[in-house]
């Protein structure tokens, strides 16, 4: 997180970083605090608001402490805050 606010032009990198991450954490069933919602924020920057809602849907729903946070960000989008199986 670090090296790509002080390298944005490295953003292909750290996304493809990010998303190797989640991938070996689903792997193993324990994908780290935060990613979901980190690399639903390049979406978003990207202009690719449906894909950042789902991560961010992603990570309320691993980690229900975020979910005050990523309920107001994905209302903010104009996204429903329900993920899949229904969890609120």
């Amino acid at each position: 997180l670090y090296a790509y606010s002080q390298n944005p032009e490295n953003r292909a990198v750290y996304k493809t970083s990010l998303e190797q991450a989640i991938a070996r954490g689903k792997a193993r069933d324990a994908v780290a605090p935060g990613l979901y919602a980190e690399l639903g924020y390049l979406y978003l920057e990207e202009g690719d608001a449906a894909s950042a809602i789902l991560n961010f849907q992603q990570e309320r729903a691993l980690f229900p402490e975020s979910a005050a946070f990523m309920d107001s960000v994905i209302q903010k989008l104009g996204g429903a805050t329900t993920v899949s199986g229904g969890q609120n």
